[in-house]
C-alpha cells in the first residue's frame, strides 16, 4: 500500500446524554474528516524505531494541513480501521 489515498480520520464526539424515552445514555456518533494522504507501509526497521517491536504492522500517513490531534483512528479506502499510536 503505497501512494495517494482518501483517508477518513475518526474524531470521537465525546458528547453523551441521557435519553429518558430510550431509558439509557446515548453517545453521539464520531465525526469523520476526509483527507487525501500519502500512505506507506512501515518496514521492519521503521516499526522497531517507532514502536520498539518488530511484531507490529503499521502504516505511515502524510497529509497537508492542520494536525488532527483529536483523531484516535483512521479508516483506509479498503474499510480497514487503524488505531493512531504515534504522531511526528
Amino acid at each position: 500500500m503505497v501512494g495517494l489515498h482518501k483517508v477518513l480520520f475518526i474524531v470521537p464526539s465525546g458528547a453523551a446524554y441521557y435519553d429518558p424515552d430510550l431509558g439509557r445514555t446515548v453517545v453521539d456518533p464520531p465525526q469523520k474528516i476526509e483527507k487525501s494522504c500519502w500512505v506507506y507501509s512501515l518496514s521492519t526497521r521503521q516499526a522497531l524505531e517507532t514502536f520498539g517491536r518488530v511484531d507490529v504492522r503499521g502504516v505511515e500517513v502524510y497529509h497537508l494541513g492542520e494536525v488532527l490531534e483529536e483523531a484516535t483512528e483512521l479508516e483506509l479506502e479498503s474499510g480497514e480501521v487503524l488505531t493512531i499510536e504515534a504522531r511526528r
